[in-house]
């Protein structure tokens, strides 16, 4: 077949690939009770979306093809066409063409959409998914004149497969170094939120026999949802995904100890105090292990543009590795002739391949603890 890519200023239309990323992110869509509230259908499970990826992929490769599905991904300043098919997929369109329109949509007439054969055409907004082998068929109540519906959710999964492709072009990826300037500011971030929520916690704890005490309480639900809210906005700039937030808690009683008690009985805030207390310790160790490998793999990889310096200024043969007596006996070492520095800066290049896979890792455990702590 010959695949579908469609590029406009902010949005691409591609096709679908059979790939756990694009499965995910299918069913993050299909599968979210709030995106199904506006479908007519029941939100999906895994299961039912691999069904519908593999339905997806059987249309394109019909002859001749008749119904088009296609992802919605967004595009990134300098994106090209592979950038595209990396992406992960916020939205899904259909169209039909001819007589057949996309399954589970009502056809809209418009005009000769095969202009290739002369005949009049029809297109289908596509309302999806399409009816899965073992459900019911739907009866959407699609506009007409519409060509194309869409259907985007504001949570994505971001499972991102780890393929040995990703190894080698991780360096060259704007994502990963997205993804670690997104380690290097969870240390402030961390630090902040654990700060916070210790502080209160403790404070609200130990005066809990006072009238005080669930005030303070309250005030660190509250000021946890925020730096919720401000993780999510990381997550959704510097890692790719989108979470919504969670409803606010009404109060059933009016005043002031009205609200102190609803957020006190918010689910959402403590999910976000054991966000800050639970990440903590991993962020710091993301940080620690991520400036290691890439200060390292760095400074190993350049070493050719400034060993020079070592003779010249320090004293030294070449850069030194170590310099040390033991028994009377004086050890060292220096990296001072071309196959020595050559080598180092072959294993710093391989170390900052290393850093860029390593630093995708991280990043998809803090996706992961996100999506499941702080999404609504």
């Amino acid at each position: 077949m010959h695949p579908v890519l469609l590029r406009g200023p902010r949005l691409t239309l591609r096709e679908f690939h059979h790939v756990p990323r694009d499965l995910d992110a299918l069913h993050a869509m299909l599968g979210d009770p709030e995106t199904a509230r506006f479908l007519p259908f029941e939100p999906r499970d895994r299961e039912d979306c691999a069904d519908q990826l593999a339905l997806y992929l059987e249309e394109a490769a019909s002859r001749p093809r008749t119904v088009y599905r296609l992802a919605i991904t967004l595009n990134r300043d300098g994106a090209d066409a592979q950038d595209a098919h990396d992406a992960v997929p916020v939205g899904n369109a259909a169209l039909g063409l001819d007589d057949t329109a996309a399954p589970g949509s009502a056809p809209a007439d418009c005009g000769r959409a095969d202009r290739g054969r002369g005949g009049g055409g029809r297109a289908g907004g596509g309302l999806t998914p399409p009816p899965v082998r073992r459900a019911a068929a739907y009866r959407p109540a699609a506009p007409p004149g519409r060509l194309m519906d869409m259907t985007t959710t504001s949570y994505l999964s971001t499972d991102e497969p780890y393929r040995a492709s990703y190894f080698w072009r991780g360096p060259f990826a704007r994502e990963t170094y997205r993804e670690f300037g997104y380690l290097i500011a969870s240390l402030v971030t961390a630090v902040v939120g654990f700060v916070w929520t210790v502080t209160l916690f403790a404070l609200g704890a130990g005066t809990l026999v006072t009238a005080l005490g669930l005030p303070v309480l309250a005030l660190l639900l509250a000021g946890a949802r925020g730096l919720g809210a401000v993780e999510r906005g990381r997550v959704a700039r510097l890692l790719g995904v989108r979470l919504a937030g969670p409803a606010r808690r009404r109060p059933t009683r009016p005043g002031l100890w009205g609200r102190i008690t609803a957020q006190l009985a918010d689910p959402a805030g403590w999910r976000a105090v054991a966000y800050q207390v639970l990440m903590f310790p991993w962020h710091v160790f993301c940080f620690a292990l991520s400036v290691t490998l890439w200060s390292v793999g760095f400074a190993m990889a350049l070493l050719p543009a400034y060993n020079w310096v070592f003779p010249t200024y320090v004293g030294w043969p070449g850069y030194r590795i170590f310099d040390y007596d033991s028994n009377g006996v004086h050890h060292t070492y220096y990296l001072q002739h071309f196959w020595q520095v050559g080598g180092a800066s072959l294993v710093g290049i391989l170390l900052i391949f290393l850093a860029a896979g390593v630093t995708h890792l991280l990043t998809n455990v803090s996706r992961r603890a996100a999506a499941a702590l702080l999404a609504g």
